[in-house]
């Protein structure tokens, strides 16, 4: 089903532009989700971005004002991924080269088992790392080493056990760490200098760079009535997950970073094929941030954050031709399923009407 949604039928009857907008609002509104929502069909010609309810409550600050950025979570995870390839494909001129299968002991000398950990177990989510802590409000805020060093702590404290796929922000915050060895550069510096200028994107930042012009959303539950139980995002919350969700963007940036991975910006088709095929991936599909789907044809992600209510979900054809990225602040929950599938379903809807 998900991938017939994103093929193009010349024989549908099309909704116009209006229709689309008005029934996007109708099914935010029927799971009662506020945030913003980017449609592409690029058959087209389609590049929508509608804006649902309110960033801000007290401030009366709508989510259609282009100021408004919100927490990446998850889906940054395929731009430390982007990243970590440019460096594999540099170091081919090198006499260090890399690889999907070089273990990482050379980083972390003092991670026990690091040398049964290859930077594709990484960014395939299989490298047995089994933290429950990875993602923990502490209330400190840390500097990337700070972060990187309780990542590892944690780790040697629970230790490795079998690598199968097991979903975990430590495997990303160790890239990062790889990438500030790597370069001399912190983690910050390197998605900037890699990402953000050549894409030119103007509404991405680390989650300790927002310009005072730009406006963090809140985050809110829908209980009896919306904009309930209000819920920002705490900087010793995103300071520990290095690479793994510590920057504010939109979903019109995020497009334009999925732009980037083929067109040569950031990474080529030969790249992201790389990335897409890497040989450690699990049955899961999960390569590099996305998990990919109907023989790599389709790629999707979903993102949130602990102790707020934010969520944000991408399923879009691998060619970025067609299909949605959905950034929620408000969120409520379905009987017998979780805010998660509650995004997921109303982005599905959406979809079909594409």
């Amino acid at each position: 089903m998900a991938w017939s949604l994103l093929r193009w039928n010349p024989f549908k009857q099309h909704l116009s532009e209006e229709e689309l907008i008005n029934k996007t609002n109708d099914t935010m509104n029927k799971y009662h989700l506020k945030g913003r929502v980017v449609l592409v069909d690029q058959h087209r010609n389609l590049n929508l971005s509608i804006g649902i309810g309110l960033a801000d409550f007290t401030n009366q600050i709508r989510n259609d004002n282009p100021a408004v950025v919100y927490p990446s979570a998850s889906l940054q995870k395929s731009m430390t991924a982007a990243m970590m390839v440019q460096l594999i494909n540099k170091s081919q001129s090198s006499e260090q080269q890399l690889s999907q299968f070089t273990t990482i002991e050379t980083w972390f000398p003092n991670l026990i088992g690091a040398e049964t950990i290859s930077l594709g177990n990484l960014l395939t989510q299989t490298s047995g790392i089994r933290d429950s802590d990875h993602e923990v409000d502490l209330g400190t805020t840390l500097i990337e080493d700070e972060a990187i060093s309780a990542t590892i702590t944690r780790i040697n404290k629970v230790g490795l056990k079998s690598k199968v796929f097991n979903y975990n922000n430590d495997n990303f915050i160790l890239l990062a760490g790889i990438i500030r060895q790597i370069t001399g550069e912190s983690y910050a510096n390197n998605l900037q200098k890699r990402i953000i200028e050549p894409l030119e994107l103007k509404h991405s930042f680390m989650w300790h760079a927002v310009p005072d012009n730009f406006i963090k959303s809140r985050s809110y539950e829908a209980i009896s009535d919306d904009y309930q139980n209000e819920a920002a995002v705490s900087d010793s919350l995103v300071s520990t997950i290095v690479g793994a969700g510590n920057m504010f963007t939109t979903p019109e940036d995020y497009y334009q970073f999925q732009i980037g991975l083929v067109n040569g910006k950031i990474l080529n088709t030969a790249d992201f094929g790389y990335l897409s095929h890497l040989k450690t991936k699990s049955v899961t599909g999960y390569a590099g941030g996305f998990y990919f789907r109907n023989r790599n044809n389709i790629k999707n992600v979903y993102g949130s954050l602990v102790d707020n209510h934010f969520g944000n979900w991408m399923q879009m054809s691998s060619d970025n031709q067609k299909g949605i990225i959905l950034f929620v602040n408000q969120t409520s929950v379905i009987k017998n399923g979780s805010r998660g599938d509650t995004i997921k379903q109303a982005g599905i809807e959406i979809l079909r009407n594409l």
